[in-house]
């Protein structure tokens, strides 16, 4: 019987300490697929993990708050370096309530709400 398969046991999953996987989060700052390629498992098992345990979800809200922190430095950066993205995309986000957005809303006479929705592309088509 060469072509027969055998029943194999299904593979269990790795045990890991909360210790290790809070290591590996710090290490890949808080890249989960790199995280579970350090300990030899998917970025799944890494999120359960995350889920399931009170101390790694404040870890894991921690390096995503710096991070942010981080591009925020850079989007301001290049802000004060007078680049226009730059200052387009941080007047977009944090601009609206002065009208800085790409959405723009028009009540019609009926009462209905219109949306146009305003890229840099189609302004480059409409307007030269």
């Amino acid at each position: 019987m060469q072509g027969s398969k055998k029943n194999k046991p299904p593979i269990k999953q790795p045990y890991f300490t909360m210790e290790q996987v809070a290591e590996v989060l710090i290490a890949s700052r808080g890249r989960r697929s790199e995280a579970g390629k350090m300990l030899g498992c998917c970025a799944r098992t890494i999120t359960d993990y995350i889920k399931r345990h009170p101390k790694l979800q404040e870890l894991d809200e921690e390096i995503r708050t710096a991070r942010l922190d981080m591009c925020e430095d850079v989007v301001d950066m290049h802000v004060e370096r007078c680049d226009l993205r730059a200052a387009m995309f941080q007047l977009r986000l944090l601009g609206k309530h002065r009208g800085y957005s790409d959405l723009t809303e028009i009540n019609t006479q009926v009462g209905q709400l219109l949306q146009f929705v305003l890229s840099p592309a189609s302004c480059r088509n409409r307007y030269g």
